[in-house]
């Protein structure tokens, strides 16, 4: 038999043992801060979306703040995340551990992914929620989880050294609706990316910035049609903003 590819629910964590990526309200413990607040614009950041009653996965779901929200409007919400640090990939630079000692900074660096992961639960216990996790690699997405109605990535792309191969992972299991959510889209009408800002030793961690003629070309050839709506967050109280991709289907996988 085939091992379920979910996560068992984990005991409600400590919220000392929290870091929220996401502002959220939760109702034993109030108002909680995050890096980052995507509630003012929400509608627009995760592409104007009816769910009620579609099979949801948020990709790169992070503290949860979009899974629980697509869970509160009547969607079926999975939530999926790296199974461990050892799945990111950073810009190489001589002299950062990562670069020279990958098993030493995976190790220093796992519990910064384990306090996200405690966020998620811990709200997910906050609301009593019924979202289904899965951890993993996204490289192997489309092997790991069912088909979805709709499939979201906000804010990942960016990060991501192969995101053509994500997006085909995500696209396989999108039936509907494939969102990339707040993420730079170059308005180059070629098929191209380009680096995300000048590459620099602080930063490692931000690679492509891909045009909208690559996302049209690849997504196209996937079955979809794509719009782009304009988006808001706040970074720390501060307003960003980006582009959401919509890409419907419009011909069968």
């Amino acid at each position: 038999m085939q091992a379920s590819p979910y996560e068992q629910p984990w005991a409600k964590p400590e919220l000392k043992d929290c870091v929220f990526y996401h502002a959220m309200s939760l109702p034993g413990a109030g108002a909680l801060a995050g890096q980052w607040d995507i509630r003012p614009d929400f509608d627009n950041y995760t592409g104007r979306l009816d769910v009620r009653g579609k099979r949801l996965l948020d990709v790169g779901t992070c503290t949860g703040q979009i899974a629980f929200e697509m869970e509160a409007r009547g969607a079926e919400v999975t939530a999926f995340d790296a199974d461990s640090v050892a799945r990111f990939q950073w810009v190489p630079f001589a002299g950062r551990l990562e670069h020279r000692d990958r098993a030493a900074w995976n190790a220093r660096n796992e519990a910064g992914l384990t306090g996200y992961k405690n966020a998620f639960w811990f709200a997910w216990h906050e609301r009593r929620s019924a979202v289904r996790v899965a951890y993993g690699d996204l490289a192997r997405l489309s092997q790991t989880l069912p088909e979805q109605d709709i499939v979201l990535a906000c804010a990942i792309i960016e990060h991501l050294s192969d995101p053509v191969t994500a997006i085909g992972q995500m696209a396989r299991l999108a039936r509907e609706t494939l969102v990339i959510g707040f993420t730079p889209i170059d308005p180059a009408e070629a098929p191209l990316m380009r680096p995300m800002q000048p590459w620099h030793p602080d930063h490692p961690y931000v690679w492509w910035r891909l045009s909208l003629g690559l996302y049209r070309s690849l997504l196209g050839q996937l079955g979809f049609e794509v719009t782009v709506i304009e988006a808001m967050a706040l970074f720390h109280g501060e307003p960003a903003r980006r582009q959401t991709l919509v890409a419907r289907r419009i011909r069968p996988a």
